[in-house]
């Protein structure tokens, strides 16, 4: 006995059933709405009522009709449907294209003693745009009717009977294919909403989107690995879904792979992430579904582009910078990019070996951000003398002491100086000057003090501030070349420090006393073997090593030479090498650095003990 309606199909959508019911009742699906009492508007618009008479007049249960409904899509807000459980942009489901596999259709429409319209059976799977494919057949989605109005466009019965002829032609066919892991996962959560991916906590609609946009991204990194008849939507899909299903730090590493492609002078993140970066930013800015992806996308582009405090990412208003770039901190510090950049190179905050644009040559605002601050405060020579109160030969001398050091080492740059270093050493050298009167010949400055005395400035510096020393400022007017120093306290610092070197030996002079070549005796001084001193020379005023009498005793403790072996033991000097060749021990070496022919003492010893003279 024939039924009193159809029984909805797995999957089926509501207009699919209204189609096949209207067929199985032998009229338009228009007229089964008007019989109904509602129009196919509200139908298609689910309301109430409509739906009370479609379960009337179909048999339907309220299970049956939530099923239907959930393949359908219910309006439930603006540009929104409920679709499976999730909530969905209208568009990703309503296309004026209708799309579906064309082998279903065929074996709906070869079903024994059925007629046609009461068959076919429109999918809920295939509505979803992001969806390609057919699981039951493998076969792609076709497009089986493009109409723009909607009462028509979902008028199925209607429809049906256009394609019908393409059908039997298997007009609409295409090569089969095989289903990837992108296409098994989205079938598997539009079924039953398992998900073992990182995509689980995401909404379905923005992680198979973000699937797409990101496969597509990629693509165009490796374009040429790719067949040429391929359908490169369902490549870029499955690409991007091998990504983000693997979690968070796969989905970082593919977005730094496509900031590292887009290094050009004016490549933003909006050209380097293409439709990811306007898909999250532009085209849903404000939708929490994306968040997760959001903040991944957002700390990478934090991790590349010097962003500054107030500019806005994402919805996210920065209140620190944590990256400069080349360019920006010449924006900045106001001065031209080459000197930016050689002052970067200095300091180590760029590499000389990076080759990007200024845009793109970035270095952490955090750690190196004071150089931008003291780039902005150089100054000129002159500048600098004014600020110092010097002359151009006591900037000369400063800084041929190390005194004051230039920002920039290269001696042909002219904006060197940092204007906050003079200030800060002229506070301190007048700090606990008395006014003197301007013509006190009793006083001498740094400049006569250094000519006269020997002095260095570094230790005038030293003795005033121990209090050795007094300093006065020539009429009080604060500046270097004002300084002055007491004749007679100079004096008295001279001559004690004339007996104290007086009773030294030069380490030059020591190492030619025992056979070692200046170089050699003060390379064992700078590697700590020797103990020595640096005095200022009384006559030069050059610094000077000097060795104590303490110093040299333990040199004698621990080293011997050719020349005092031969002190010692009274052997001729031919003697004492044969006897260390024939030893086999070899001069003294450390880390690899050797110090002439000098060995120790106790490696030697027991060559010489009972050996005739």
């Amino acid at each position: 006995m024939r039924a009193f309606a159809p029984t909805p199909a797995p999957r089926e959508t509501l207009p699919s059933y209204v189609g096949r019911l209207a067929a199985y009742k032998g009229v338009t699906a228009q007229n089964l709405c008007c019989d109904m009492g509602v129009s196919i508007r509200r139908m298609l618009h689910h309301e109430p009522y409509a739906l009370e008479c479609l379960a009337k007049w179909g048999h339907l249960t309220d299970i049956q009709i939530d099923e239907m409904l959930s393949w359908t899509g219910r309006i439930c807000g603006d540009a929104r449907m409920l679709f499976r459980g999730e909530i969905y942009i209208s568009r990703s489901l309503r296309n004026p294209v209708v799309r579906g596999c064309p082998k279903c259709l065929w074996e709906d429409l070869t079903a024994p003693d059925q007629p046609l319209a009461e068959t076919m059976v429109m999918r809920g799977d295939w509505l979803f745009r992001e969806v390609s494919v057919c699981l039951q057949h493998n076969h792609p989605l076709v497009a089986l009717w493009d109409v723009p109005r909607s009462t028509d466009r979902y008028d199925i019965k209607k429809q049906m009977n256009f394609i019908h002829e393409k059908l039997l032609a298997k007009s609409l066919e295409q090569d089969l294919v095989e289903p990837s892991p992108y296409d098994l996962w989205l079938d598997r959560r539009l079924e039953c909403g398992e998900d073992s991916t990182w995509l689980a906590e995401t909404p379905l609609a923005a992680g198979a989107i973000m699937c797409r946009y990101l496969g597509r991204e990629l693509f165009r990194l490796r374009a040429q690995g790719v067949p040429p008849d391929a359908d490169l939507t369902r490549v870029a899909q499955n690409e991007g879904f091998d990504i983000l299903s693997k979690g968070p730090e796969a989905f970082r590493s593919a977005l730094n792979q496509l900031a590292e492609n887009a290094d050009g002078f004016l490549d933003e993140p909006a050209k380097a992430f293409g439709k990811v970066y306007t898909y999250i930013a532009n085209d849903r800015p404000e939708d929490t579904a994306l968040d997760a992806f959001r903040h991944i996308l957002r700390d990478t582009i934090l991790d590349i582009w010097p962003l500054g405090p107030g500019d806005e990412i994402l919805g996210h208003k920065l209140k620190a910078r944590k990256l400069h770039s080349v360019r920006s901190a010449v924006k900045q510090a106001g001065i031209k990019p080459d000197l930016m950049t050689k002052i970067l190179i200095e300091h180590g905050a760029v590499s000389e070996t990076d080759l990007r644009p200024d845009s793109r040559k970035t270095f952490p605002a955090q750690k190196f951000g004071w150089l931008v601050d003291a780039a902005a405060d150089l100054v000129r020579p002159r500048a600098m003398r004014s600020i110092l109160g010097a002359t151009q030969s006591e900037l000369a001398a400063l800084e041929e002491e190390r005194v004051l050091i230039p920002f920039v080492s290269d001696p042909d740059v002219r904006l060197r100086w940092r204007r906050k270093d003079g200030t800060v050493l002229l506070k301190k050298l007048t700090a606990s000057a008395s006014p003197i009167k301007p013509d006190d010949m009793d006083w001498e400055g740094f400049i006569q003090a250094r000519k006269r005395g020997g002095f260095k400035i570094a230790e005038l510096i030293s003795f005033a501030k121990r209090g050795d020393l007094s300093v006065g400022l020539r009429g009080g007017e604060k500046a270097f070349r004002n300084i002055a120093f007491p004749r007679k306290e100079l004096d008295v610092i001279r001559g004690a420090r004339n007996s104290l070197v007086s009773g030294l030996v030069s380490v030059s002079e020591f190492g030619r006393s025992v056979g070692l070549r200046a170089g050699e005796i003060e390379k064992l001084v700078r590697a700590g073997h020797v103990e020595a001193s640096t005095f200022v020379h009384p006559e030069t005023g050059r610094d000077q090593l000097r060795m104590s009498s303490v110093g040299i005793a333990k040199f004698h403790r621990r080293f011997v030479t050719i020349s005092t072996l031969a002190r010692e033991t009274g052997k001729h000097r031919n003697s004492i090498r044969t006897i260390l060749r024939s030893g086999r021990v070899a001069p003294h070496a450390s880390r690899g650095e050797s110090f002439g022919n000098v060995w120790l003492r106790k490696s030697v010893e027991h060559l010489f003990r009972g050996k005739p003279t």
